[in-house]
């Protein structure tokens, strides 16, 4: 009997350790017991693989999240603000940040140099500078199912990433107001999404995914590809923004199908005189003031043009050739 009870009694402290362990891997911010009141002191405890989980609450702070493999998540109504600098600081792979309302900051969340996978979903991002943003990130960045929206520059701002980044089912609306850039189509200002100047090893690796997006109400262009290579931009809804519902400027090779583009205040779709070697195929354009398509450039396709426009719809064309009246 003796000896079972000591068998007994090592077990239940070798449960007891492993389930501490297991605990640990979850930090828990500004929640009934725990010990970490803001969010920066959840995720400087948390491990590698680890999750923090933060109850509801105001959160004012500027979070910097240097630990990779990371999940941070709110549970409820946490709303993170500030006046400055970056909501949540990137500085890490493989982050998750979700759950959150992120107002007041330059940048509500940021991924900088040499830093990627990240994936930021399911947030409020409203009222900073730029809603969401990447400076020379490592790329394979998802950004999904988001709404950010009343951000004085862009919503969402991609520049110079090493590619592989997804925008996925976002509503990005009432973007580029702010006093910072009054004049229209400046880089890093006033569309709803901008992918600028991607760079990488090979064309292959140059990949943005602009898919299924709702974007509309911004002060310049819904979606802009400014000096980007092999984009995608598929089955998003661009409409009434305050100059075109896509631009391409200084942009080659990229895939632009199946979007509709109507009520634009300048063009549904504008494509610049150095932007070839695209395909623009299957996309509706209707309702936009000056015209629903035009493709600037030259080159052997329809009309003369350096791009390959295909079974596009439109009411109003330059040239004409580029779409067929919508049946």
């Amino acid at each position: 009997m003796k000896e079972h009870g000591v068998n007994l009694a090592l077990t239940c402290v070798v449960l007891a350790a492993l389930a501490s362990a297991a605990h640990a891997t979850t930090v828990y911010v500004g929640c009934k017991g725990s010990p970490n009141t803001t969010i920066q002191e959840g995720v400087n405890a948390a491990p590698a693989s680890g999750t923090v989980i933060v109850c509801p609450g105001h959160y004012a702070e500027n979070v910097t999240v240097t630990t990779a493999n990371l999940t941070v998540r709110a549970n409820g109504s946490v709303k993170l603000t500030g006046t400055a600098g970056w909501g949540f600081d990137l500085a890490a792979n493989h982050v998750t940040i979700t759950g959150f309302e992120i107002t007041g900051f330059a940048t509500g969340v940021y991924v900088g140099p040499g830093f990627g996978y990240a994936m930021i979903n399911l947030n409020n991002v409203h009222g900073n500078g730029t809603g969401i943003g990447f400076s020379y990130s490592s790329g394979h960045n998802w950004v999904t199912a988001n709404a950010v929206y009343s951000n004085s520059a862009d919503g969402i701002f991609d520049y110079s990433t090493a590619g592989y980044d997804y925008f996925v089912a976002n509503t990005v609306y009432e973007n580029g107001f702010g006093a910072e850039d009054p004049v229209p189509i400046s880089p890093g200002q006033n569309n709803g999404i901008e992918i600028s100047t991607t760079t990488c090893t090979t064309v292959a690796e140059c990949t943005a995914y602009v898919v299924g997006n709702y974007v509309h109400n911004n002060a310049a262009d819904g979606v802009y590809l400014n000096t980007a290579s092999n984009a995608s931009v598929t089955l998003n809804l661009l409409s009434s923004n305050g100059y075109d519902g896509l631009g391409l400027g200084y942009s080659t090779g990229n895939t632009i199908s199946a979007n509709e583009a109507n009520g634009n205040a300048n063009n549904g779709f504008e494509v610049d005189s150095n932007s070839t070697g695209s395909l623009i195929e299957l996309n509706k354009m209707s309702g936009n003031t000056v015209f629903d398509a035009t493709d600037h450039s030259s080159g052997s396709g329809p009309g003369g043009v350096g791009n390959t426009w295909t079974k596009d719809y439109c009411q109003k064309a330059s040239p004409s050739a580029l779409c067929v009246a919508i049946p």
